[in-house]
Order: C-alpha cells, then sequence, then structure tokens
C-alpha cells in the first residue's frame, strides 16, 4: 500500500468543494456513526495526457438524521503509465484503503464499506481483477462493493477526477 502520506495530510475537501481540515472530517464521522450512519469510501481515477488523476471520497450516509454528505481529496501523479490498467486499479484500491485503516485506527469500532470502480460483466476491462482485489479488501477487515453497488468510486469519487 502507498503509506506515503497518511489521510491528514492530504487537503481535503467538502462536496462543495471548500477546504476542510482531516480532524473536522473525523470529528463529523464521530458523530455521523454515533447516529446509526454509515461510511463508504470510494476511489477512482483519470488518465490523462502522461499522467493520472486520482480522487478518494469518503461518503456519509444515513442514520437518525437520514442525512448525506462526502469528503474528498484529489491527487495529480505525473508520467503514468497509462497502459498498467491492474497498477491503476491498485493504486486506486490502495488510496481507499489507506483511508481505511487510517479511520480504522482512530476509531476502532467503525463500520466502512469500501467501493472499487471495478465490475464482473463482459464488457468490464476490470472483470479479472475482482477476486483478487475483494479479497484484498476483506482481509484487511472491510466490506467490499463493486459495480454496479460501488456509487462511492462510480459516481462521487468519478465526479472530481476530470
Amino acid at each position: 500500500m502507498n503509506c506515503s502520506k497518511l489521510p491528514g495530510q492530504h487537503q481535503w475537501n467538502s462536496g462543495a468543494g471548500d477546504q476542510i481540515p482531516f480532524d473536522d472530517i473525523l470529528d463529523d464521522i464521530l458523530d455521523h456513526t454515533s447516529e446509526g450512519g454509515k461510511v463508504y469510501i470510494g476511489s477512482d481515477s483519470q488518465l490523462s495526457g502522461n499522467g493520472c488523476t486520482f480522487v478518494t471520497a469518503i461518503c456519509l450516509h444515513g442514520g437518525n438524521k437520514k442525512t448525506s454528505r462526502y469528503y474528498f481529496k484529489k491527487e495529480a501523479r505525473f508520467k503514468y503509465d497509462r497502459k498498467n490498467l491492474r497498477q491503476r486499479i491498485n493504486d486506486e484500491v490502495s488510496n481507499a484503503l489507506n483511508v481505511f485503516l487510517y479511520l480504522n485506527e482512530k476509531i476502532p469500532e467503525i463500520d466502512v464499506e469500501i467501493h472499487i470502480d471495478i465490475g464482473k460483466t463482459d464488457r468490464s476491462r476490470t472483470r479479472g481483477f475482482v477476486d483478487t482485489v475483494t479479497g484484498w479488501v476483506r482481509g484487511v477487515g472491510a466490506t467490499c462493493k463493486i459495480k454496479p453497488e460501488a456509487w462511492a468510486s462510480a459516481s462521487v469519487a468519478d465526479r472530481h477526477t476530470k
């Protein structure tokens, strides 16, 4: 896993794009989960020129207040190997798992669902990665969803990759 930067060392934004300290996100997650809300983490990427933009989203949904909101971090990597789809998917999963492991350390009882932007359909170029990637995520103790149920990656994170 890419542990070069902990989630709190990145610039995070609210869904509206406002910068927000990661400690404020942690406080919000604690409040949200104490009211029965769930946490979803998804990561997606977009190739551009010789580089790649990665976005990881933390989504809060449900609970007693029935509210939803999300936070995201965006990271551009230059000189990225565009031909290596497996590496790109591994980087997406690694980004999501780094956030999960950090949250799990800070809030040990947290219930998180990781959303991975891969699918099983015959048309999906990522279908060969499903068993490996879902096993990896479950192996670190998180629940895992793939397309079409992976909305935190395929919709929320994807929206900010462009």
